[in-house]
């Protein structure tokens, strides 16, 4: 919300899933359409098996207020609920190189399991305590 509390200014949007449902979310996406993801399913597949994690599908912030909204603060607080809910402690979310989700990852230290030319793939436990990566 802004700070007055009236609009809404980012949105992150989670979704507890297994392998097959996560591919199909890839297929839905036109750029993962066009990036090779399916390519990379089998080793995705290798790295993440077929347990439940929680994949970020997506999230924005309204472009006046990027500056002011870091993407920590709009993505942890989602994390943390969806994971106290769910008891689901792994997190998967992929990237195009060089952006802010890329670097967001770098910093955050989740560590990136496959990648092509267009995307990366990041998966990492969060550890139960603060919901930090561990």
């Amino acid at each position: 919300m802004d700070p007055k509390g009236q609009y809404l200014i980012g949105f992150c949007w989670l979704q507890v899933i297994g392998f097959e449902e996560m591919v199909d979310a890839f297929n839905s996406v036109e750029y993962c359409q066009r990036s090779g993801v399916l390519d990379l399913s089998q080793s995705l597949r290798q790295k993440i098996g077929n347990s439940k994690l929680i994949y970020i599908h997506d999230l924005g912030i309204v472009p006046e207020y990027r500056k002011q909204v870091s993407l920590v603060d709009l993505i942890h607080p989602a994390v943390k609920s969806v994971a106290c809910r769910s008891g689901v402690t792994k997190l998967l979310f992929w990237s195009s190189p060089k952006t802010c989700i890329h670097h967001l990852a770098e910093i955050a230290e989740i560590p990136m399991i496959v990648a092509n030319d267009d995307m990366q793939f990041f998966c990492g436990d969060i550890c139960n305590e603060d919901l930090s990566v561990g």
